[in-house]
């Protein structure tokens, strides 16, 4: 099973890029919100999630495990697809999607093209408990907003949030 690729875009189109490794390329269906940051000979590596039917193979690419992870959960929703979960991603960070989620925010969840309100409200109803606990939920618990440039990097790292907690306010005040 392919679960990451690192390699050259050699083209793209309306949903995927197709991705060098070696002499093979690989179609991967991105989020179409994430497209416009890639070009043609730029490198690229994505976690991919396999996804086989009757019919055809796809490969659809996430620029971190988190994401390739929400995707996955997604899909374990009724009348989710992987082209629905890849429209979701595509709709907002992954801490925006959980704060939707969490909040009950249906008309947020509507916005997503093929999502309508009973979808948005299944999708709210299935997962408003099984939501990953992370850091951010730690940040907000503390009153503490971070960037989004910040969260990123303390989202990767293995820095304990408590210690983010306790360090990033002071940080800030100097």
């Amino acid at each position: 099973m392919i679960s990451y690729l690192k390699g050259t875009v050699l083209h793209k189109t309306q949903s995927s890029v197709m991705v060098l490794c070696g002499a093979v390329g690989y179609e991967v269906q991105i989020p179409a919100a994430r497209l416009l940051k890639y070009s043609a000979q730029q490198q690229c590596e994505f976690y991919i999630y396999y996804h086989q039917r009757e019919d055809a193979v796809q490969l659809f690419g996430f620029e971190s495990w988190a994401e390739r992870e929400f995707f996955m959960t997604l899909l374990n929703v009724s009348g989710i697809g992987p082209k629905g979960a890849l429209a979701i991603i595509g709709q907002s960070t992954l801490s925006g999607l959980y704060q939707a989620i969490s909040n009950e925010n249906v008309e947020f969840l509507t916005k997503v093209p093929g999502i309508g309100k009973k979808t948005a409200q299944r999708l709210v109803l299935e997962l408003k408990d099984k939501l990953p606990a992370s850091a951010l939920e730690e940040f907000a618990a503390a009153g503490i907003e971070l960037p989004e440039v910040t969260v990123a990097p303390v989202m990767a790292s293995t820095v304990p949030p408590s210690l983010v907690t306790e360090t990033l306010p002071r940080a800030r005040s100097k």
